[in-house]
């Protein structure tokens, strides 16, 4: 029998002792099942943005490492594809997200946490099928711009404000069409009271009966996350 190169685990962190100092560096090296582990002690701050993770089936699992950066107004997007998982990091002004032009299955975001009152958004501008986002703390955002499938949506808490989500909604998904996507057991919350040319608080914009909407909680809040 013809043998089979076994997944690899790629180590980032910063000052030595690890494979990588950067996660693009050790994604350009990278083959499909392998692990980008990130230590605690990775700087951001050495990282290129736009991140672009173009190796299917590849692991980003965080041990106590943030990823992103303090400023939310450049161009810190982080370009995933088909069976990237992203796991146990912390967000710092990320856009994670997925291009129009390609169907993209099998994404994995789960157990993620958004730094303090960071901006961190998930925006899958194409097609998608097979998602899940499950357990993740302080997002900004979810927005579908294309056909999904097969999407479960499960223990998160949504955050937005006038500063880090100006449309007031957290999960969008008006303008696609979605077949068997479930939103279950998840918190949307906001310190936004109005939004420009409308007289309430809008979180939710989703038109789709393909959606199952169940045990999950909406509140307004008086002071942002922790």
């Amino acid at each position: 029998s013809i043998p089979t190169a076994s997944a690899a685990t790629l180590t980032v962190c910063s000052g030595g002792g690890c494979d990588y100092t950067t996660i693009s560096a050790a994604e350009a090296t990278a083959s499909p099942g392998d692990v980008i582990s990130v230590g605690g002690i990775y700087s951001a701050a050495d990282e290129t943005f736009p991140l672009v993770i173009d190796v299917a089936n590849l692991s980003i699992v965080c041990s106590g490492a943030t990823i992103g950066q303090t400023n939310a107004t450049g161009n810190n997007t982080f370009q995933l594809t088909t069976s990237s998982t992203i796991s146990g990091c912390g967000l710092s002004n990320v856009k994670l997200y997925t291009q129009a032009s390609e169907y993209v299955s099998g994404i994995n975001i789960s157990g993620n946490t958004a730094v303090g009152t960071a901006t961190t958004t998930i925006y899958f501008a194409g097609q998608i099928g097979y998602a899940s986002i499950t357990d993740n703390r302080n997002l900004d955002s979810i927005v579908f711009n294309s056909t999904s499938t097969n999407v479960t949506i499960s223990g998160n808490t949504f955050y937005g404000d006038v500063f880090n989500n100006s449309s007031g909604i957290l999960l969008g998904m008006g303008a696609a069409t979605a077949t068997a996507v479930t939103v279950t057991n998840n918190i949307f919350e906001s310190r936004l009271t109005s939004i420009s040319g409308a007289s309430n608080l809008k979180l939710i914009d989703i038109f789709s009966p393909s959606v199952t909407f169940t045990t999950n909680t909406v509140r307004y809040i008086e002071q942002a996350p922790s």
